[in-house]
């Protein structure tokens, strides 16, 4: 729906403004009250939290994840101090669990980080799709033993997938996170830590890497020796990476030039590495803006202790400015593709934590009408057509203590 506002005195603005409805049901539709700027609208959950058939346990529903094509969701089940990672196709409504003790591509069982026998993975953390292959994701798991690897599989066939160990999942690679494909090409950035003495700070560092040749990895250790690096993204170009590095104890966001090449023996080349930020207080949870001009990130300047506002700057670091007071921290700012609105969770409790969205050309800021309360981790579809977010409910629930997982459309 668009609406137009008047200006000043009455004079029209030269633009209508955008307001945001979600709508539609799958599985389970309630009719729930609408903010102004909104119709009645439905959302649904698509798993009912508490108890979980697959679990066998309470349990959360948390991270989900859209395939780039909007038809898959991933998402994990928290339940009895495992994480437990799933896969749901929504237009059949079915899901399945990833499993670990599928046999690899060469044949063999897959023995998830230092595991003994074939085991499911208790923890599972970082997913991200590939665009240029419907269904091919790959994750963080960890087995028995703690050791994460780096693991990859087509889902198209369902839980009868391969999952192949990339990367890592043994004591000599024992911390690997943050993985995320290449727009394009079949190349990965994610972080990984050498192995550690007794005693000794966790360090990891950015490589980019082929994710099916393994020997064409690149490192942003000798460029930045002094500084471990956290959470890199692709630039939609694929030509620059942001990351969050940490010097001397505090956060700052960088960014990395970056030249890929499949054809060539060489194929990744890491060009200058540029601080963007240089406060007292830490930054974090960079998000590059859908045309690669713009990035948001969290920031405590001006905040209260454990408070972090939303900002955006210019890709070159220029024109930084705070847009939103007052963020939850647990998950990156969502943005929409056009380019214009981010979309956030607001750490206000009084409010139950609603989903928010702000027009970066006017800083106005105005509320998701969801029905549902104490709000976290949003994903929107690539096409922005559907939203998934974490809620512990609706707003009329008597119990808030689990997690469920809502899906919705998304509209203008």
């Amino acid at each position: 729906m668009n609406t137009c506002d008047t200006g000043v005195n009455g004079m029209r603005k030269g633009a209508c403004r955008a307001m945001w409805l979600i709508g539609g049901a799958i599985l389970l539709a309630a009719q729930i009250a609408s903010a102004v700027e909104f119709s009645t609208v439905a959302s649904h959950t698509v798993w009912a939290a508490g108890y979980s058939e697959e679990t066998g346990h309470q349990a959360n529903y948390v991270k989900p994840k859209w395939s780039p094509d909007g038809r898959l969701i991933s998402f994990e089940i928290v339940a009895n101090k495992q994480r437990r990672l799933y896969v749901h196709n929504t237009a059949q409504g079915s899901s399945f669990e990833i499993d670990s003790q599928a046999t690899s591509s060469a044949g063999g069982p897959i023995l998830m980080g230092g595991a003994s026998q074939p085991t499911r993975a208790v923890a599972n953390f970082d997913l991200d799709w590939f665009a240029g292959q419907a269904g091919k994701l790959v994750f963080v798991g960890s087995g028995n033993k703690g050791h994460f690897g780096l693991y990859g599989m087509d889902v198209t066939t369902g839980s009868a997938g391969k999952v192949n160990l990339l990367l890592g999942g043994n004591p000599q690679d024992p911390y690997i996170a943050f993985p995320e494909y290449h727009p394009e090409h079949d190349f990965l950035v994610y972080c990984q830590g050498a192995n550690l003495q007794e005693g000794e700070e966790p360090r990891l560092d950015i490589y980019i890497n082929d994710s099916v040749d393994q020997g064409r990895a690149k490192s942003l250790k000798e460029s930045l020796s002094n500084v471990p690096q956290l959470e890199p993204a692709f630039s939609a170009q694929g030509t620059n990476v942001v990351f969050t590095g940490i010097e001397k104890g505090n956060n700052d966001i960088y960014t990395v030039g970056v030249r890929i090449s499949p054809i060539s023996r060489n194929a990744v080349r890491i060009r200058q590495v540029k601080r963007l930020t240089n406060w007292p207080s830490p930054e974090g949870r960079a998000a590059w803006s859908p045309d690669g001009a713009r990035i948001a990130f969290l920031s405590g300047k001006g905040q209260g202790k454990h408070e972090w506002g939303l900002w955006v700057m210019n890709a070159n670091g220029t024109g930084k400015r705070k847009l939103v007071d007052r963020v939850r921290d647990d998950d990156y700012p969502e943005w929409h593709p056009d380019g214009n609105h981010i979309f956030f969770v607001k750490q206000k409790e009084e409010e139950r934590n609603p989903i928010q969205y702000v027009d970066i050309r006017d800083n106005k800021v105005k509320t998701l009408a969801t029905g549902t309360a104490l709000h976290m981790q949003l994903d929107i579809s690539e096409d922005g057509s559907k939203i998934a977010f974490c809620s512990r409910g609706r707003d009329d629930d008597s119990d808030l203590t689990w997690l469920k997982l809502y899906v919705a459309d998304l509209s203008k």
